[in-house]
């Protein structure tokens, strides 16, 4: 097969990135993607100050960083206008659900759900608040269902009407019943969250588990094989 991916040398990635600078200083950059141009630039310098310093893995890393943001900052430029499947392509895991939020009200209604499910799925942890994860999740819109593909759909359809769902949690959470929107349909995968997270978050967790109607079940995942339930409760 084929490859079709481009890889620069340290100099030509510095260059390129002073060229643009010159052409931002003079006005010659689209008014449109300058903001986001701006951004890669930035991110681009910081790739080439730690691959230059690096050693063995955290050298090569960075030379992956540094190719791939600039790959968008040249893809960037021959744009009249900011590309929403363009930047989430190139954007960092935690940053692909504030670009969906910048770009959502210009999805039709199938979009929406495509593209939030995609989102949501590519972003690695960060605390996203949960009434943001509520608002988006709980749009007033139609085809809700286009967030699963067609096979999670079949699957999701052979579930019984009753569900007993299950989420790696803290104390705090289990006792406000506040709880975060995902959810899993295999215990053992909740126990593994919860391990993790009281290894990175420093705090005691446990797996709640609740039975529910399939009928509250907004979506089901099983891209990142979790079994995932979305359930705002």
């Amino acid at each position: 097969m084929e490859n079709n991916i481009q890889l620069y040398s340290f100099n030509e990635i510095q260059n390129g990135v002073s060229s643009v600078e010159d052409k931002i200083a003079k006005n010659e950059v689209n008014s449109n993607t300058e903001a986001e141009i701006k951004k890669c630039i930035k991110k681009i310098k910081t790739f080439l100050i730690k691959w230059k310093l690096g050693n063995g893995i955290i050298a090569l890393s960075n030379q992956i960083g540094a190719n791939c943001t600039y790959g968008k900052l040249l893809l960037l430029l021959k744009q009249d206008k900011i590309d929403y499947n363009n930047l989430i392509a190139f954007a960092e895991p935690s940053d692909q659900i504030k670009l969906f939020i910048e770009h959502c009200d210009s999805f039709t209604d199938e979009e929406y759900w495509e593209k939030l499910a995609n989102a949501y799925t590519l972003q690695n942890y960060k605390k996203i608040p949960y009434k943001v994860y509520h608002e988006l999740f709980s749009a007033n819109r139609p085809y809700r269902e286009k967030m699963m593909d067609d096979g999670e759909l079949t699957l999701f359809k052979k579930l019984p009407d009753q569900l007993t769902i299950y989420r790696g949690g803290s104390k705090t959470e289990e006792k406000t019943k506040k709880y975060g929107i995902s959810w899993t349909l295999d215990k053992t995968i909740a126990e593994n969250f919860a391990h993790v997270k009281s290894i990175r978050d420093k705090k005691d967790m446990v797996v709640i588990e609740k039975t529910i109607s399939k009928k509250e079940v907004v979506a089901y995942f099983i891209s990142r094989k979790e079994e995932e339930i979305i359930y705002l409760g």
